[in-house]
């Protein structure tokens, strides 16, 4: 019974203290920070912090689940201007002898070019840029977040742990004061065995009237699930015997297999007359 509670407390204790998987990213300046990255962008990636979408950029980021990043930054080479070529002024032509200044002139545009006009587009819109003053504040507010939810975690699986320690402790000083009145009013002695670990197993055989060699199953308790039911046999054995020491039932011993009623048998052999 007593490994039963112990086994039960580290199964508690180990699945309080698992944590909840993250990814971890490491910033340049030596912040962590623990959160699930939901998108990956070609210059960031987009991380939920308790419900809010924060960008995070690679050139700010050192490791992301401790892989180094390694940012490509491609330049495309704008090309070179040419030379614009000054305009020569046309050479003028002569005006044909016999024209008038309005054949001139219409000659003139004839044989002008035809300068062709670029159409004009709809400006173009720019994305509207973030603030950096606000980024800035989100990135310096997400650690402390971070950072206190952590403690909070931590907080939450001592005060598990204590009170599942303190439980034991109870439990272990109950049982085994019940065994040392059993073995008072039997006048089986000596009777400060029971509250020493292994050796209230010998007090328990003592009081039951058995050989001590049934005590060699106990170290059939390593073997998977056959162990467990030959500790469950010889519990149920001794506390026959020692109720029918008590000069009560052996059923009753039976019951101790019954979870918190075996404190309730216990306490009745215990402190009954």
């Amino acid at each position: 019974m007593k490994r039963k509670v112990i086994f039960l407390f580290l199964i508690s204790f180990m699945i309080t203290g698992a944590g909840a998987f993250a990814d971890t990213i490491t910033l340049k300046n030596g912040t962590q920070i623990e959160a699930q990255i939901i998108e990956n962008k070609a210059d960031s990636v987009i991380v939920d912090v308790e419900g809010i979408k924060m960008p995070y950029y690679l050139e700010d980021i050192e490791k992301i689940n401790g892989v180094p990043v390694k940012q490509e930054q491609v330049q495309e080479a704008s090309p070179a201007a040419e030379p614009v070529m000054p305009q020569q002024p046309a050479p003028a032509q002569e005006q044909p002898k016999g024209l008038g200044p309005e054949a001139a002139v219409a000659d003139s545009r004839m044989t002008s070019p035809v300068q062709d006009q670029e159409p004009v587009g709809e400006p173009e819109v720019s994305a509207p840029q973030p603030d950096p003053d606000t980024e800035d504040l989100a990135k310096r507010a997400i650690p402390g977040r971070m950072a206190h939810k952590r403690a909070g975690a931590i907080f939450s699986s001592i005060m598990v742990a204590g009170l599942l320690l303190v439980f034991v402790v109870i439990i272990y000083i109950y049982c085994s004061l019940c065994l040392y009145l059993i073995a008072k009013k039997t006048n089986d002695e000596p009777a400060w065995l029971a509250w020493i670990p292994i050796a209230s197993l010998f007090l328990m055989c003592k009081v039951a009237k058995v050989n001590y060699l049934w005590l060699l199953l106990v170290l059939a308790s390593f073997i998977p699930i056959v162990g467990t039911l030959c500790m469950m046999g010889l519990m149920v054995y001794l506390w026959y015997k020692i109720s029918e020491a008590r000069n009560k039932p052996g059923w009753l011993g039976v019951l101790v297999i019954i979870p918190l009623v075996s404190f309730v048998i216990m306490g009745y052999l215990a402190f009954s007359e």
